[in-house]
């Protein structure tokens, strides 16, 4: 798990990443921006984006969060968890 991205989005922040692990599951769907990796050039660029869109960047964040909070918090994952190890 991206536990930066996850924990980013728990705080509502704006996340640009590049595609690696499970960055591109997590900010898939407009929840952030993921660029190919090792493409710094591409991934300055989505910074300098991001930046220069605030609001955009606010409604990524939003996404985000909401998302996280729905999939990852431990009221979402305990009940998951619990069922595995009981059943």
């Amino acid at each position: 798990l991206p536990l930066v991205a996850l924990e980013a989005g728990r705080h509502r922040r704006a996340v640009v990443a590049t595609a690696t692990g499970g960055l591109p599951d997590l900010l898939a769907g407009g929840r952030g921006v993921v660029v190919p990796a090792p493409d710094l050039a591409a991934l300055a660029a989505a910074v300098e984006a991001t930046l220069a869109d605030p609001e955009a960047a606010r409604s990524r964040a939003a996404a985000l969060q909401d998302h996280v909070d729905a999939h990852f918090t431990v009221a979402a994952v305990a009940p998951l968890w619990w069922d595995a190890l009981v059943g």
